[in-house]
């Protein structure tokens, strides 16, 4: 790959980047790297020349070695192109020249992939640390419920968001049923704001989980003519503000 080869010496990357100063190789240091830049994983490029004046595209065309000057887009293979900069008077690849010309690389598919990474390796953590929560400890069925939040995308895109209102959410549902407390009570115990369960995707979480709960067959019953905050019938949420049975 044109992109694996070692740098140069600070001598050697001197002499390269005076040579390359020159504007007849502006179709390197500038058309190819900017086409490279896109993606440093590409073996060729396609390159529009129109913008080109005559001396440097001559320039191109006889480093390149064809036979004619062409204009509109072409691609260049980078394999080829790199090893003719190796074998040339300025012996050092194309990476080498590029960065001695004009600083370290650019990948910007490749710092695309790299965030994408990161995300996905975050949404899983985020996934685990909700699985091993105390609230699935106490109620077994809230497992099925978090494959069913993961797989329809109800919570916040954003990896740190949504680890935040998983664990609120369960911190919130550890506690029930929880008699003999107000809501603001428990949104401050669970999440350190009396007005933590007031609106907001939160407590839209905390309904969904309590909905499953109340719907499952292990869901843990209230002792008769108990009062507090848990999943019964008759339970209401609104979009607006969740109604808690307190």
């Amino acid at each position: 790959m044109p992109s694996d080869r070692p740098p140069l010496d600070d001598e050697h990357a001197r002499q390269v980047a005076a040579v390359l100063a020159g504007p007849e190789w502006r179709w390197l240091t500038r058309l190819i790297r900017d086409a490279w830049e896109a993606d440093l994983s590409r073996t060729r490029v396609r390159v529009d020349l129109g913008g080109l004046d005559e001396r440097t595209a001559a320039a191109m065309a006889d480093f390149l070695g064809w036979p004619t000057h062409r204009t509109g887009q072409v691609t260049v293979s980078l394999s080829h192109l790199d090893a003719l900069l190796l074998h040339s008077g300025l012996q050092a690849g194309l990476a080498p020249c590029l960065v001695a010309a004009g600083g370290q690389l650019r990948d910007e598919a490749g710092d695309r992939r790299e965030r994408a990474a990161a995300r996905r390796a975050a949404d899983g953590e985020a996934w685990s640390a909700a699985e091993a929560h105390e609230a699935c400890r106490r109620h077994p069925a809230l497992l099925p419920w978090l494959a069913v939040e993961r797989r329809t995308g109800r919570l916040p895109a954003d990896p740190p968001v949504r680890a935040r209102v998983l664990r609120d959410a369960l911190t919130v549902l550890a506690l029930l049923p929880h008699p003999g407390t107000s809501l603001a009570r428990l949104a401050s115990r669970a999440i350190g704001s009396a007005h933590g369960l007031d609106s907001g995707v939160v407590p839209a979480t905390v309904l969904r989980g309590v909905a499953y709960l109340a719907g499952s067959p292990g869901a843990p019953p209230m002792p008769p003519g108990s009062e507090g905050c848990g999943p019964r019938s008759g339970s209401r949420w609104t979009a607006s503000r969740p109604q808690f049975w307190c």
